[in-house]
């Protein structure tokens, strides 16, 4: 697995900038590579997690940890009982058992729990927590994902103004290859997870 230092150590290579003083910081490129992460999160979706939340009697809205973007299993645990929920941003009519994420970091549940229990959530979410050392590894992606943070890199670093490298054509350039490579990794997360036929393409 790629570390951040591997990433800077390629930047650097690839821009002539290997030799101290440099002329972007470690601290910059970190920045950088923890905001390519996240927009890769989601623009992508492509970041899958399990999480168990704890149910409370008579609690309509339960918290969810922050880097959550969408909830899409949902199963209650109460007393050794199971409950399939379904889950999406409104209550669908006629629905019984439903899970609805709001965005604002809390889920409703729905029929409010009569008794303590788990709910078990399989969840669309962001990294857990920002990079700060060079030597961590980046969690999450796989391999052949790592040249979309590199170009979100090369985005930011010639979109710096009053900078020797600023250049808004290249920037902008860098930023659509690394939009149409989300684009493509999020259509090839739906064909492996079989959500459709055929994915159809959008524009951020």
């Amino acid at each position: 697995m790629a570390t951040v230092a591997d990433l800077i150590q390629e930047f650097r290579e690839d821009q002539k900038d290997s030799v101290a003083p440099y002329f972007w910081s470690d601290n910059q490129l970190i920045r950088w590579i923890n905001e390519g992460l996240a927009q890769f999160a989601i623009n992508t979706h492509a970041i899958l997690d399990y999480m168990d939340i704890s149910l409370l009697p008579r609690e309509r809205f339960v918290d969810v940890d922050p880097s959550v973007l969408a909830v899409i299993e949902a199963r209650s645990n109460c007393n050794g009982y199971y409950e399939d929920y379904y889950c999406g941003y409104r209550r669908p009519y006629g629905c019984y058992r439903h899970v609805c994420y709001d965005k604002l970091g809390r889920i409703e549940v729905y029929p409010i729990p009569a008794i303590a229990g788990t709910l078990n959530l399989k969840v669309i979410r962001k990294p857990l927590r920002k990079l700060t050392q060079k030597a961590e590894q980046i969690p999450d992606l796989m391999d052949e994902w790592l040249p979309l943070i590199y170009l979100f890199m090369q985005y930011r670093a010639y979109n710096v103004a009053d900078a020797e490298t600023f250049d808004k054509t290249k920037s902008n350039n860098r930023y659509a290859e690394f939009l149409d490579g989300c684009q493509r990794v999020r259509e090839e997360c739906i064909l492996r997870t079989g959500s459709c036929n055929r994915p159809i393409r959008s524009n951020w």
